[in-house]
């Protein structure tokens, strides 16, 4: 999976100028940063490294609970899971994808039916449908494309809120292929959050 995030106000941090500035394994998130970000806020390191589902300490306001929302979101499959038991979802046909015919579905959804898919506790999944609310994310457009065999081939969503529209896109290739995801250097990577000091 490749994954590109755009505009919103919450992810601002992102390097959003080109390529991709998402990558993601079973255990990991790696945000790549904007470079006036990273000279003034993480020592030059232009990537932040956020282990999937440890919040390491950090508060439920600081800027980890954007990052865990993110990863629920980014996790393959959620839109389709959504999409499943959505009512009104449109069929808008037949597009290629990466050489591939694939049929165009697209349903609006509410911040609540997202959250009732994010697979972690009631209390993860209520802490976060409280964030999307409090931000004005009330609802989200969904674009989901699938082959002729129903294997996901991309998918889009597009989060408005009241200070922005955020724009995740995502492109699956490669079934069953494994995928060596080779980290970033070290050398250039921050973790987020900055570990807890134990003194």
């Amino acid at each position: 999976m490749s994954a590109d995030l755009s505009g919103g106000p919450n992810f601002s941090f992102l390097d959003q100028s080109s390529g991709t500035n998402i990558l993601m394994d079973k255990t990991t998130t790696y945000l790549r940063i904007a470079d006036h970000f990273a000279q003034t806020g993480q020592h030059g390191k232009h990537w932040l490294r956020a282990p999937i589902g440890a919040r390491n300490g950090a508060p439920e306001h600081t800027m980890w609970g954007d990052i865990e929302d993110l990863q629920h979101e980014l996790w393959p499959g959620s839109s389709l899971n959504v999409l499943a038991d959505h009512r009104g979802t449109q069929d808008l046909g037949t597009e290629t994808i990466d050489g591939v015919p694939a049929t165009h579905y697209r349903g609006q959804v509410t911040a609540k039916e997202v959250t009732a898919h994010v697979p972690a506790s009631a209390a993860v999944r209520a802490g976060m449908l409280q964030r999307l609310l409090a931000s004005g994310r009330t609802s989200n457009t969904i674009d989901i494309w699938l082959d002729q065999s129903g294997r996901l081939l991309r998918d889009k969503e597009t989060v408005p809120s009241s200070a922005g529209t955020t724009v995740i896109d995502r492109t699956y290739s490669m079934f069953g292929t494994p995928r060596d995801i080779q980290p970033p250097p070290a050398q250039d990577t921050a973790e987020m959050p900055p570990k807890q000091s134990t003194a």
